[in-house]
C-alpha cells in the first residue's frame, strides 16, 4: 500500500478543497489513500471520509496536533484532540481513540519535536516522519535517518505535508497490506518505508506567496478558517 500520511486542506492552511484533493489523488497519483491531517481539526478529514468511496480513495481521519513541544500527527481518530496539551498528553489522547501517534517533521526548527523530546517519547510514539519533502524535512533528513538507525526503535513514515494539489504524493509511506488499517501492525513491526522526492525551492516559495495572499484576501470569519466549526 502507498499512502500519503500528511496532507492539508482548506479546513486549515491548505489551498485545496476536499473534493479537489480526492479527485486529484484518484486521477493523478499512484496513491492507494491519504491521511488528511489539518492543523488542530478533523472536520476536513471527516468530510473526506464521507466522500471517499465516491472517489475510490481510502481516507484516514487524522489531525496535525499542536502540542506544547511540537506537532504530532494523530491518525485513525474519531474525535478532535485540542491543541496546547503536552506531547505526552497528546499522544495519550491519540492512543485512547485507538490511533497512532507520529512525530511530524521531527528535528525541524519549526513546530517540531526536538532530539531530546523524541528520545524521551520514543516508548509512546508509534512512528517518525522521516521523509517530509519540504524545507524542514530536507534540512535534517540525513541526520534523522542516522538518529533513527542508531538510537531509536520506531516505525518510519513519509508524508508530503502538502498544502497545494501538485504537492500531494510527493512523499508517501509504503507498507504491506490491503487496507489503511494494516498500517498499524506494519508500524509496530517496522515494516514501513518513508519515500519520495524533495520539493523545489521555487515551489515552496510559490506556496508561501499564495498563503500570504490568502491571509490578506480571506476574511477572519471564513467558515473553513473559523475555530467555531469545532464547537
Amino acid at each position: 500500500m502507498h499512502f500519503d500520511l500528511h496532507v492539508h486542506t482548506s479546513y486549515s492552511d491548505g489551498l485545496m478543497s476536499v473534493p479537489e484533493l480526492l479527485s486529484f489523488v484518484a486521477q493523478h497519483t499512484h496513491l492507494d489513500g491519504i491521511a488528511i491531517t489539518d492543523h488542530d481539526t478533523i472536520a476536513g478529514a471527516q468530510e473526506a471520509a464521507l466522500l471517499a468511496d465516491w472517489f475510490g480513495v481510502e481516507v484516514i481521519v487524522g489531525e496535525e496536533i499542536s502540542s506544547r513541544q511540537g506537532h504530532i500527527l494523530g491518525l485513525f481518530l474519531e474525535e478532535r484532540i485540542p491543541p496546547g496539551l503536552s506531547a505526552r498528553e497528546t499522544i495519550a489522547a491519540i492512543k485512547a481513540q485507538g490511533g497512532v501517534a507520529i512525530a511530524a517533521h521531527p528535528l525541524s526548527p519549526l513546530h517540531s519535536l526536538g532530539w531530546q523530546e523524541v528520545r524521551r517519547l520514543q516508548e509512546d510514539l508509534s512512528g517518525l516522519e522521516v521523509f517530509n519533502p519540504t524545507w524542514g524535512g530536507r534540512l535534517h533528513y540525513g541526520r534523522l535517518l542516522r538518529f533513527q538507525d542508531r538510537e531509536l526503535k520506531l516505525g518510519v513514515t513519509g508524508g508530503s505535508d502538502a498544502h497545494l494539489l501538485h504537492h500531494v504524493g510527493r512523499a508517501w509511506t509504503s507498507f504491506p497490506g490491503r487496507t489503511a488499517r494494516d498500517l498499524i501492525p506494519a508500524l509496530e513491526q517496522h515494516l514501513t518505508q518513508g519515500l519520495g522526492s524533495f520539493l523545489p525551492t521555487l515551489d515552496q516559495l510559490y506556496y508561501l506567496a499564495l498563503a500570504s495572499w490568502r491571509k490578506l484576501a480571506v476574511p477572519a470569519w471564513h467558515p473553513h478558517l473559523s475555530p467555531a466549526r469545532e464547537a
